[in-house]
């Protein structure tokens, strides 16, 4: 898709690697990823940062993570398997948000 990759493990690193590497688009898995929602608060809190469109994913039906992604500034949550079907399309979707 032409896309470079950046991985980050840690959450709470994740504003000031977005802050210096300046994405496009932030994907975010969000199920089984200890500080995932208040790491993308953080990108949404801050000015350099707030900018940054949110692809969020999960395998997880649970209502309160599915809430707490939202709460973060998630622009679009998605399942895995759409995700995986579907990448090309919600970036288009998410870019143009």
């Amino acid at each position: 898709m032409g896309y470079r990759v950046q991985t980050v493990h840690d959450a709470a690193a994740l504003q000031e690697e977005c802050e210096r590497e300046k994405p496009l688009v932030l994907l975010a898995e969000v199920a089984n990823r200890p500080g995932a929602c208040e790491g993308i608060a953080r990108v949404k809190h801050f000015p350099a940062t707030s900018h940054i469109p949110v692809l969020a994913f999960s395998a997880s039906r649970d209502k309160a993570l599915q809430t707490a992604a939202e709460q973060s500034g998630v622009s679009l949550l998605a399942g895995n398997a759409v995700v995986l079907e579907h990448l090309p399309q919600l970036l288009d979707q998410v870019l143009d948000l």
